[in-house]
């Protein structure tokens, strides 16, 4: 899966003493979500919170093996048998494995959109790479001072079809202190009102403080997933238009297209022209006009996003570069 990533550099002097992990659901504009399961966790350990997995509807996590003593097997007067298994069935750990290209992070089989803050260390220097999966949009990063240390805040949006009714999961990602990844069974949400311009979002948010003789530097790390719903794109047309406003050309844009679009010459402006499906099945149109003046638009790159579905129902956003 591509992805999307930089960094940013910064001494490494870890010594954790403490790491705390919340999970905070945060509701934006939707009514009627539903948190599926209890979302606090403490951490006294290295290993660290460095990201989320998002997966979409049945995400089956291995659990632990059951043994004898995991089982209390009853017998009735009647030779029936009852067997009941004692306390709740754990999920593991499922391992990450960074991608060959460095960009992503991948867990087995599991299919899902990784977002996160990566520590790597080259000759002595910490770098913290930021990396989200190609689906995710609008990413934003920013650092701040606290007391007696700094705060790091990663978002970034999935943009859903209106009207998907899927469970979510978010599921936290850590990194040890040797630099391997893994993925736990996370909190899940779904959405009632999934329509056309709502929005909500989850966040898990990590505290920890390190010790460097008399001095300590507290971190916090806050990562968020904005669930957006917008109605999905059928068919784009691109009508270039000359200084005359007539139409010298009309291209049919697909998903699978070049970001890049070369306009003719005698291009002056585009009409973007979109038909999209609305959650009820009606097919109506959008259109969005783009001056192409290099004149007046000579530091500026003029793109047009489209929200075109995956099998997933994401609808991520597929820009077109007019150059």
């Amino acid at each position: 899966m591509k992805a999307m990533l930089w960094k940013t550099i910064g001494k490494r002097r870890l010594i954790l003493i403490l790491q705390v992990v919340t999970l905070l659901i945060s509701i934006l504009t939707l009514t009627g979500c539903q948190l599926a399961q209890e979302a606090s966790n403490d951490l006294m350990n290295e290993d660290q919170l460095c990201g989320l997995f998002v997966t979409i509807g049945d995400t089956v996590f291995p659990r632990e093996e059951l043994n004898p003593k995991d089982f209390k097997i009853n017998f009735d007067a009647k030779g029936n048998v009852d067997a009941q298994i004692l306390g709740p069935m754990e999920s593991v750990k499922v391992e990450g494995k960074l991608s060959d290209d460095g960009s992503t992070i991948t867990f087995g089989d599991m299919d899902g959109y990784f977002m996160g803050l990566l520590i790597d260390t080259v000759d002595g220097e910490g770098y913290t790479i930021n990396m989200a999966d190609e689906g995710f949009d609008d990413l934003k990063s920013s650092v701040n001072a606290i007391d007696e240390g700094t705060s790091h805040t990663y978002e970034a949006t999935l943009t859903m079809v209106a009207g998907n009714r899927e469970i979510y999961h978010v599921n936290p990602v850590y990194q040890r202190s040797d630099g391997t990844f893994y993925v736990t069974e996370g909190n899940s949400i779904s959405f009632d009102q999934s329509i056309a311009g709502n929005m909500g979002s989850i966040s898990l948010s990590t505290k920890s403080e390190e010790t460097m003789g008399e001095r300590s530097n507290k971190k916090e790390a806050t990562y968020i997933v904005k669930f957006a719903f917008a109605d999905p794109v059928v068919e784009v047309l691109v009508k270039e238009m000359n200084e005359k406003d007539e139409m010298i050309k009309v291209t049919q844009y697909h998903p699978e297209d070049p970001e890049k679009f070369l306009v003719d010459r005698e291009t002056k402006y585009v009409i973007v022209e979109e038909k999209l499906l609305s959650n009820t099945e009606e097919e109506y149109t959008n259109r969005s006009i783009y001056s192409l003046d290099k004149d007046r638009n000579q530091h500026e790159t003029i793109f047009h996003k489209c929200l075109f579905a995956n099998d997933h129902g994401v609808a991520g956003g597929k820009r077109i570069v007019f150059e």
